[in-house]
């Protein structure tokens, strides 16, 4: 397992799962693309004095282009590689209430909604495959706004 740059921690990252529910009830997730991982959540670094769930919905607006709420309580963390370096991503649920026509990286991403089951499918780690599944759990018996 590669370490942060000190050698004894990964980094810390924040991302959301951005979700909506379609007018006919069905639950839906945005992904976005990610040159290194396919289709992936919005994440990135942390920065001081921003909560970690306020991050992830900073992200959100940065890579996918979409607003909404965020839940402060952590669904659960992918922990991933690259550069040498290794990241530890705690994500949060963002019930999206406005969707963008433009974003900040429209030019660099693509963003993709999809069925909780078809995430699953496409979603490179298993771990982020959890993510999805105990969030379709979480909202099971809540009641979600549907917007379109």
């Amino acid at each position: 397992m590669h370490l942060s740059a000190s050698g004894n921690q990964p980094v810390s990252q924040a991302g959301v799962i951005p979700f909506r529910r379609t007018a006919d009830g069905k639950l839906e997730v945005l992904l976005v693309s990610s040159r290194s991982h396919g289709w992936i959540f919005p994440k990135g670094h942390l920065e001081p004095l921003i909560a970690a769930a306020d991050m992830g919905a900073i992200e959100a607006l940065e890579e996918a282009g979409v607003r909404g709420q965020v839940e402060p309580a952590s669904l659960g963390t992918w922990t991933y590689a690259k550069g040498g370096c290794t990241y530890r991503v705690a994500f949060y649920d963002l019930q999206v209430d406005h969707v963008l026509d433009t974003w900040k990286e429209q030019h660099r991403r693509r963003r993709r909604w999809c069925t909780a089951d078809k995430a699953v499918q496409v979603l490179p780690s298993r771990d982020l495959q959890k993510l999805v599944k105990r969030l379709a759990r979480q909202l099971e018996n809540q009641d979600v706004v549907a917007i379109a």
